[in-house]
């Protein structure tokens, strides 16, 4: 009779079912773990996903981390991270503790908290960074962020978010540390900055990040994320909804301008965070690389769709996460590779970009990445789950198909049962039934003990008379006799379970199915079980002797109690003696049947805790992972067959499946293989496939250290079994899994489908059947087979050679790769970037070299300078550019177009504080004004982009900034004299500009102050031009000249001490290594008008805050100085500038009469008005109305009015006057005294000086009129009416100061004295004092002219 298993036996999906992880596919488990899953790298990681499509991503590869990765010791993590509950409840592969949710307090103040910022009186730190301008309708309930990039960001910023996620993040990394001390750990960060929460979070997220992992881990930590930035396009859901591709676009290009500015390491950008635990601040950077991941392609005209861009990336960061062999070194991650690689390689990239266009900028970051990936999937793990799925249904078959043992004969055959048919009823189990008779089995069974004790109690009995102590008597001798007979002595009860189990090992080695019937049979099988059933009747007999013996005792008792003086009668005497024996003779038997009961329950729960357990535990075990494995196989069976025709990055070697009706089966061609392999008997044990699983689990299993296992209440050991049962498969596979995987890959590629010359497809059989040949093996070579040999009788036999056909096919699909970039902008040729092409393949464990040997000899001839390695069961070629400048992505440009035209989004930066010296929005931008010109490069196009106007903007305003700061000493040059191209820039500055006190400035005041003192003495009346007209102004221009002490000077030895950083290429995020190119100002069209220099400062967001608060500082500080200055020097200079105004006019009152004298000038006066001709050029002056005053006074009013004016600021004038005299002067025969009486005569008339003195009391003859008309502080309006007839015109001051040198002409005066509105003490005072030179001039002149000329 066949043996069908019990459904009890099979458990995948209930609580036992958990146990089988391990070997679900679904749950990432394998029945063959050693090559479906990779091993992981040695790096801790934790993948992070910002936001819903980076959820959904993360989401993606912990299914496939869950499938593909071995990781025992749990170095990987997962965390998504989002402001939407119910797009995280989405995430079915992800754990709830893997979900990170902001979940704010469910208060007014939080659910409303925009509104609660901006209000003033709450202080909250948020208000520093809020936007004022922020919709109040935004609430903060879990519902998302609004599409609103601040939202993210102020849901981050509360107490409780924030403290939740820190805690989070740092339990992972002390988690790390504490597991994995000493070990480079990692992060993985993922985010869509097209929304509200991905980008509102990412560079707060980042930094969080960054600070727990220093805290934690120490100086292993150096900023180790690698980000994953989704472009607009996997982003962007419908492509007609124009508004929301724009704000995606700006969203995009907000969150990578801020990425930017902190992403490289030595630009020193701090970042800062104010939220409502305190204030997070930074100076690190804030990735170690940025990949963007976009939907274009560097196949022209080919874009990604939003599924395929994901799957690229899941796939990419699944490979890294796994173990390769670099050409035969230790095992590293794929990343780790690149990394080794990439990370020298920036320059190379921008000096190749530069070489081949020089109008390219120099000031951006040349160090984000593209990646393309591909796959080769060899379905090795499928093919091996269907071959295992074949061979334990054909295991099941064996153990289903053998005959159930007969209990009671087996139990017969171990002597535990007599042998016969004593009851003469029907054969097998009859004498079992319950209405047997329930003795017969133990009177055969203990007539030897019985027959013994009968005699002997017998015998007791009949020594005994009947009183009342009698039957006691007898059945103490009759207990007596019971432990003397008893036939159950020492460990009867072990010895039969031990019995029994030893021999039904036996049965399990061969047939577990088998041996757990026949254990039930023996033990409670309904119709069955022997031992329930000796038990059952040992409880019925035994209660049958307890009636029997409460029946003969009171018998005994009635005739204890009825003996009267004359004694017992002979027939109560032969009564009484006959019930006393039956009374001893069943106590005997109720004690042996209790002794018996006792012992074969014992026996009973030993067995049946051997069932319940081990029994029961490995047919669950084999049952349960037949049933598992054959699920999966049907589920690979459905995945290959809907992924026919559709083109991914991770692509299979070849299809396994066909159409059966509507639904797929696996492929003749590999049904022929499995089948091949299972009835193919191996030669060294002259097993099948089938025989050697079937021995070797059960030798496995039943072995003393694994007996314990088998137990399924006990989870751990349980699942130990279940690795035990992997064991033994990877054990036996791993023994041919070579040959298994050769003879796949030729079994695929002999067909016509790879081989049109083929008529037919080669027959399976016949493959196999040469692959398998003995006459090809050759212990001399390598791999000891002669694959050479089996080419040439394949090409000979078939004319195919099918290891070159799987080489070449293998090759081709590795090397279509997809970049998920596009390269491209600016125009520039993506072969110009420096890449890296890593090809790992499958190891030689499961691929014989052979066939690795030409596909290596296929990318070592295209691509010379990739690497090769090994890895698992899969071909992947992974292709990274390096050093790639953001403007080089396609569509860049248009994204930063639509950002730059739409001001008005609110939130769109991550700062936007009106108090921000540097606002986030005013970062460089990811296309600047070079890249654009060359983008757009159609005329003046290029000028129109606001982007581009935006950009010059800025870099006008960080040109007039260093300026300032330059001049204000804040810069230092430094200078190689040995190699012009290591000259650079100093930047001095302050941590805290606090510092810059008051009381350090008036000290630098009183300093400065000082040095214009001792600048004053080196400064001389003759020294200043006698052309200068403003002395004053030249003096203070010439000190200032003299004060070469900068305000950095002087704040430095006011004992400020400053702090220094270089402007240099490199703390601005270039890569160049010509470090003079921040050190050239010079402004030219290739620039747009701006140096180097000013491109260095401009892209470092830290040295343009510094220069603003260096001009804040030192503005207000010039202007006091200047103050100083103004104020200073006049005092100072006073004695001087006395000196050069007495020289300069008495020079020019001397030239002023030669030019009369010469008659280069000529005065007429008219009834109208005074002319004045100028004869050198012709040119007529009309100078004044003819008034009294003006005639009387002509001389002075003509010098005073026109002359000075003309001779001062005209230099065509004088320089034309100056030459003439100069001329007149080299005539031997000039005279100058002659030509200064001759003007003195025309032009000057003595009696009037006199009458003017006199009419103020000034005596003739004074030495200095001049001086007494000083002195004399009040002059009346009648003596002023005494020169002037208009007194009722004029109003005289009476409290003006009295200069006593010529200060009146170079003040102005004279403009006040002929517009006719007002008159000064000092006009007056130089009107006598002109008057007076002149008169000295001219008899001095008439004394030195000889009489007679």
């Amino acid at each position: 009779m066949a043996i069908y298993p019990d459904a009890s036996w099979t458990h995948t999906e209930d609580t036992i079912g958990k146990y089988f992880n391990a070997v679900k596919y679904s749950e990432g488990g394998s029945i063959w773990e050693e090559v479906a899953k990779a091993e992981v790298n040695d790096e801790p990681t934790l993948i992070v996903g910002i936001g819903g499509l980076a959820n959904s991503t993360v989401n993606q590869i912990k299914e496939k981390y869950i499938r593909r990765i071995n990781d025992p010791q749990k170095k990987i993590h997962f965390m998504a991270i989002d402001t939407c509950r119910s797009d995280l409840a989405k995430l079915n592969y992800l754990s709830d503790s893997e979900k990170f949710f902001f979940d704010p307090p469910a208060s007014d103040p939080y659910i409303n908290l925009i509104d609660t910022v901006l209000t003033e009186s709450n202080n909250k730190p948020q208000i520093k960074w809020c936007d004022p301008n922020l919709s109040t309708s935004i609430q903060f309930n879990g519902n998302g962020a609004d599409r609103t990039r601040q939202a993210g960001r102020l849901y981050l910023s509360i107490r409780k978010c924030y403290n939740d996620i820190l805690n989070k993040i740092d339990d992972i990394f002390k988690y790390f540390n504490n597991k994995f001390n000493g070990t480079h750990v990692r992060v993985i960060l993922i985010a869509g900055v097209c929304s509200g929460t991905g980008s509102g979070c990412i560079i707060d997220i980042s930094y969080l990040i960054n600070e727990v992992a220093k805290n934690v881990i120490g100086g292993l930590w150096q900023s180790n994320i690698s980000a994953f930035i989704y472009g607009p396009i996997p982003s962007f859901k419908d492509p007609k909804d124009l508004p929301s591709w724009e704000r995606s676009c700006r969203h995009f290009i907000a969150t990578m301008k801020e990425v930017n500015n902190f992403m490289s390491k030595d630009t020193g950008n701090q970042y800062v965070f104010q939220h409502e635990n305190g204030t997070a601040s930074s100076n690190d950077r804030i990735f170690d690389s940025c990949t963007i991941v976009q939907g274009y392609t560097d196949d022209a005209g080919v874009v990604l769709n939003d599924e395929q861009v994901q799957k690229s990336l899941e796939d990419y960061v699944i490979a890294s996460l796994s173990k390769t062999n670099i050409e035969g070194k230790n095992y590293v991650s794929i990343s780790s590779a690149i990394d080794g690689n990439i990370n020298t390689t920036n320059e190379v990239s921008y000096k190749q970009v530069k070489g081949d266009n020089p109008n390219l900028p120099t000031d951006t970051g040349y160090f984000y990445r593209a990646v393309g990936f591909k796959t080769i999937h060899y379905p090795i793990q499928e093919i091996v789950t269907l071959l295992c799925d074949s061979a334990l249904r054909a295991l099941e078959d064996l153990y289903t198909n053998a005959d159930r043992i007969d209990a009671e004969d087996y139990l017969k055959d171990l002597g535990l049962l007599p042998k016969g048919n004593p009851t003469g009823a029907t054969p097998k189990y009859s004498r079992l039934d319950t209405t047997a008779n329930r003795y017969q089995w133990f009177d055969q069974f203990f007539s030897n003990y019985e027959r013994t004790a009968y005699t002997m109690i017998t015998k007791k009995v009949q020594s005994l008379l009947p009183d009342r102590k009698s039957a006691s008597a007898v059945k103490n001798y009759a207990m007596s006799v019971s432990a003397e007979l008893y036939p159950f002595s020492g460990n009867w009860a072990e010895n039969i379970a031990d019995t029994v189990y030893s021999n039904l090992v036996d049965v399990l080695k061969k047939n577990p199915y088998q041996a757990k019937f026949l254990l039930q049979d023996i033990l409670h099988s309904t119709n069955k079980g022997i031992f329930l059933w000796m038990l059952n009747q040992g409880t019925a007999a035994k209660s049958d002797l307890q009636k029997i013996r409460d029946a003969s005792n009171q018998v005994c008792s009635e005739i204890k109690n009825n003996i009267g003086f004359l004694g017992i009668s002979s027939d109560n005497y032969n009564r009484f003696r006959s019930a006393a024996f039956q009374v001893a003779w069943a106590d005997w038997r109720i004690a042996v049947w209790d002794r018996m009961i006792k012992e074969f329950k014992e026996a009973y729960e030993i067995l049946n805790n051997k069932d319940s357990t081990l029994f029961n535990s490995l047919v669950v075990l084999l049952r349960s992972i037949s049933e598992i494995v054959g699920k999966d196989s049907s589920s690979m069976l459905t995945h290959d067959f809907k992924s026919q025709g559709n083109k991914t990055n991770y692509q299979p070697i070849f299809h396994f499946t066909e159409q059966a009706g509507d639904q797929p089966q696996m492929s003749t061609r590999l049904q022929d293989l499995i089948q091949y392999t299972l009835k193919w008997v191996d030669p060294s044990n002259n097993k099948t496939f089938v025989d050697s699983l079937g021995d070797k689990l059960m030798a496995q299993l039943l072995a003393v250290e694994n007996i314990e296992k088998l137990n399924t209440s006990d989870q751990t050991q349980f699942m130990l079994a279940i690795q035990e049962v992997k064991k033994v498969i990877s054990e036996l596979l791993d023994d041919s899994i070579q040959k298994i995987v050769t003879n796949i890959l030729i079994v695929f590629y002999s067909t016509k489908e790879y081989n049109p010359d083929l008529t037919n497809s080669i027959p399976v059989a016949n493959v196999l059947n040469m692959l398998n040949d003995p006459k090809y093996i050759n212990p001399t070579i390598a791999e000891n087979i002669n694959y050479s040999g089996m080419e040439t009788d394949f090409q000979s036999n078939y004319h195919i050679n099918p290891f070159q056909v799987a080489a070449d096919a293998i090759y081709k699909e590795m090397c279509s790769a997809t970049v998920c970039a596009s390269l491209t902008g600016a125009g520039v040729n993506p072969a110009l970037f420096k890449d890296y092409q890593l090809f790992s393949l499958m190891n030689d464990k499961l691929m014989v070299p052979y066939i690795t040997d030409k596909i290596i000899q296929k990318i070592q001839a295209k691509f010379p300078y990739a690497q090769i390695n090994t890895a698992d069961s899969n071909y992947t070629y992974v292709h990274v550019y390096a050093g790639v400048p953001l403007y080089a992505f396609k569509g860049m440009a248009e994204y930063q177009t639509d950002y730059a035209m739409d001001t008005t989004e609110k939130g769109l930066h991550m700062s936007m504080s009106r108090d921000d010296l540097i606002p986030w929005e005013s970062f460089p931008p990811m296309v600047n004004d070079l890249a654009l010109k060359v983008i757009k490069a159609n005329g003046n196009e290029y000028m129109n982009d606001p982007a581009y106007q935006k950009e010059i903007s800025i870099l006008q305003e960080v040109t007039n900034d260093a300026n300032a700061v330059d001049r204000f000493g804040f810069f230092e040059g430094k200078i190689d004299p040995t190699n012009s191209h290591n000259n650079y820039y100093e930047m001095h500055y302050l941590f805290d500009y606090d510092v810059v006190n008051d009381a350090v400035v008036q000290k630098v005041l009183a300093t400065y102050k000082a040095d214009i003192a001792n600048a004053v003495n080196t400064i001389s009346a003759n020294s200043i031009p006698i052309t200068e007209n403003d002395p004053v102004a030249y003096c203070t221009s010439q000190i200032a000249e003299k004060l070469k002490t900068t305000i950095y000077d002087y704040l430095q030895n006011a004992g400020i001490k400053f702090a220094s950083r270089d402007v240099k290429p490199l703390n601005s995020g270039f890569v160049t290594s010509d470090i003079s190119y921040s050190y050239e100002k010079v402004a030219t069209s290739a620039n747009n008008g701006f140096g180097g220099f000013y491109r260095t400062l401009r892209c470092s967001s830290k040295a343009r805050e510094d220069m603003k608060k260096i001009r804040l500082i030192c503005e207000k500080i010039q202007e006091q100085m200047d103050a100083v200055l103004k104020e200073t020097v006049p005092n100072m200079t006073a004695d001087l500038l006395k000196a050069f105004w007495r020289n300069k006019e008495q020079k020019e009152i001397r030239t002023f009469l030669k030019a009369l004298g010469q008659n280069l000038i000529q005065i007429q006066v008219s009834s109208l008005q005074i002319v004045v001709t100028n004869s050198l050029t012709g040119k007529v002056y009309p100078f004044a109305t003819n008034r009294g005053f003006e005639v009387q006074y002509l001389l002075y009013s003509v010098y005073a009015g026109w002359f000075t004016q003309e001779y001062r600021t005209n230099d065509t004038f004088r320089n034309t006057l100056d030459a003439a005299l100069k001329s007149f002067e080299a005539n031997p025969e000039f005279n100058e005294n002659l030509i200064i009486v001759k003007a003195g005569e025309t032009y000057h008339n003595n009696t009037d000086l006199q009458d003017m003195l006199k009419k103020c009391g000034i005596i003739a003859g004074d030495a200095s009129p001049a001086k007494k008309i000083s002195d004399t502080y009040n002059i009346s309006n009648e003596v002023r009416s005494a020169f002037f007839d208009y007194n009722d015109k004029k109003t005289l001051e009476e409290n003006e100061t009295i200069d006593p040198l010529f200060v009146n002409v170079h003040l102005g005066d004279s403009t006040n004295f002929m517009s006719d509105t007002h008159v000064t003490k000092a006009i007056v005072r130089n009107l006598i004092a002109f008057y007076n030179y002149v008169d000295d001039i001219i008899k001095n002149a008439k004394l030195a002219v000889p009489a007679n000329s």
